[in-house]
Formats: structure tokens, C-alpha cells, sequence
């Protein structure tokens, strides 16, 4: 048996991804308009930045609240 490999993503437009960037709301909008995951959103901001690209930062999500007597009930299966 041979597992097919995944074919690698077309590489990101730097200068898309900024004009995205800067006109989006969220990473996640950015991810849709080019058709990738938000994670990989996130790591091109971050390389970006890292090289001395000036990109704002979106503001992260709220986690959500922890109940953690209702969690362990769930676990525990009571």
C-alpha cells in the first residue's frame, strides 16, 4: 500500500496578504479569502512580523469560561 502525499499549498502573495491583512477584521477572514486554515494565517503573520513587517495584531477570541465541577462530572461519567 502507498499513502498519496498532500499536495503543498500554491505559496501566499506577500503583498495580497498584507492588502488582506490590513483591510480584514479577523485572521480568520484573512484565511478565508486566500483559502487556507487561520493557523496558517497566523504563522505568515508571524514570519512576517518577524522579518520587521508591521502588521496589527486582531484581537484574540475570549476563552471561554471554565466550569470545572461540570467538567469533571462529564468525565467522571456521573
Amino acid at each position: 500500500m502507498s499513502k498519496k502525499k498532500k499536495a503543498r499549498p500554491n505559496a501566499v502573495d506577500y503583498k495580497l496578504f498584507v492588502k488582506l491583512w490590513k483591510s480584514s477584521g479577523s485572521v480568520g477572514d484573512v484565511a478565508k479569502a486566500l483559502g487556507i486554515n487561520a493557523n496558517s494565517a497566523s504563522a505568515i503573520a508571524k514570519r512576517l512580523r518577524d522579518s520587521g513587517v508591521q502588521l496589527k495584531r486582531f484581537m484574540r477570541r475570549a476563552p471561554q469560561k471554565i466550569d470545572v465541577k461540570l467538567l469533571n462530572k462529564l468525565a467522571s461519567g456521573r
